[in-house]
């Protein structure tokens, strides 16, 4: 009889460690789904249909802020995976690019198809919203790039990250539409303090008689008499 209760006993204490086990685990993994919840109220998804070309229902559209970030052609199976670490975007080592890929520029604009909360990470699949022509075989076809962008962070910070700040963090890459800064633009008539406000200090100064050149990174800037007459 003592034999057989504590056997009894033993299943009993058995079957609620198994419970509480399982509960805890249950716990544990419960952050994600809140924070993918949270995640896709703030950034909603886009629905596309099968080949990822056509949209269905059009969610948020997010730009992009940095470079090197790479994107697949809509419908290929696979993706290239982007990394986010500490706001730099990279690939892998020994990555090499697909025929026919398509390297975003910072301001394309993006729809956000998929969120996924890992342990560590955030994977971002998004889609463009443009799309662009692909010469093969004698014709040409339409088709967006589908790109996957997998935010890294340390571990467990995740689990307990304030909201508001991972949005900052996500920002740093791909900012909201409408929160996107306006382009920088230089109009003609333009002084040279009016234009180094815009743009910042350049990186060469040419001067030529009466003719100043401007020397920035993605362009020149051409003043006569101190005022912009032409930008290249």
């Amino acid at each position: 009889m003592l034999h057989r209760n504590l056997h009894r006993i033993t299943c009993l204490g058995l079957i609620l460690s198994f419970v509480l086990l399982h509960s805890s685990f249950a716990r544990a993994d419960g952050w994600k789904e809140a924070l993918s919840k949270q995640l896709k109220e703030i950034y909603p998804l886009t629905k596309t249909g099968e080949d990822r070309n056509r949209i269905g229902k059009h969610g948020i559209v997010l730009v992009i802020q940095k470079e090197n970030i790479v994107g697949d052609k809509a419908t290929d199976l696979t993706f290239t995976l982007n990394k986010v670490r500490d706001g730099q975007v990279v690939q892998d080592e020994g990555w090499t690019v697909k025929r026919n890929a398509h390297t975003f520029e910072p301001g394309e604009r993006l729809y956000v198809f998929d969120i996924d909360v890992k342990d560590h990470e955030i994977w971002f699949k998004m889609i463009s919203c443009d799309t662009f022509p692909i010469t093969r075989g004698g014709w040409t076809e339409q088709t967006r790039y589908k790109t996957l962008i997998n935010f890294q962070f340390p571990k467990d910070y995740l689990a307990t990250a304030d909201i508001t700040e991972l949005k900052e963090k996500i920002g740093s890459v791909l900012v909201i539409g409408s929160e996107a800064s306006a382009p920088k633009s230089i109009e003609l008539g333009q002084t040279a303090e009016q234009v180094e406000a815009i743009l910042g200090k350049p990186e060469k100064i040419i001067k030529l008689g009466p003719k100043t050149v401007y020397v920035y990174k993605d362009m020149k800037v051409i003043f006569i008499d101190g005022k912009v007459t032409d930008v290249q």
